[in-house]
């Protein structure tokens, strides 16, 4: 069972799908894109691995066309999959660099990490380990 046509992956059990949400202008096209955690979910033999999933704006609201799924096994992305790293138990977005695209953080036991924002959607190429303190530092 999906959670939703066009979401990526299986509903399962402690997944803790939505336990943590963004709200930003990923890709600039002026429509809010959202960012949902799924820090519960299994990787291979890992419970707890966790990654986030990213819906785009459009002017009829949110949909799951072009959507993306990314863990700690995406290419580019800092880290290693292991077992209790809850990647993505915190997100937020923000336009770090100001090219009018919203950055992702998104933070997990093994480091946290940014992932920039581009015309067509959340990169992996460029991601950078960031510290947990500046997760920390910015309001939901």
């Amino acid at each position: 069972m999906s959670y939703t046509a066009g979401i990526a992956d299986s509903a399962e059990t402690y997944d803790n799908f939505g336990a943590s949400i963004a709200a930003g202008d990923i890709n600039g096209d002026g429509y809010r894109d959202l960012a949902i955690g799924s820090y519960g979910e299994r990787i291979a033999d890992k419970p707890y691995a966790g990654g986030f999933h990213v819906l785009y704006g459009r002017a009829g609201g949110l949909t799951t066309a072009g959507s993306q799924w990314l863990a700690r096994s995406s290419a580019g992305i800092p880290g290693d999959v292991t077992d209790g790293d809850m990647f993505g138990a915190k997100l937020r977005l923000r336009d770090g660099n100001r090219d009018g695209k919203a950055d992702l953080y998104v933070s997990g036991g093994n480091g946290s990490v940014r992932l920039l924002g581009s015309a067509t959607g959340i990169r992996t190429t460029g991601a950078t380990s960031v510290p947990e303190s500046v997760i920390d530092g910015m309001l939901p």
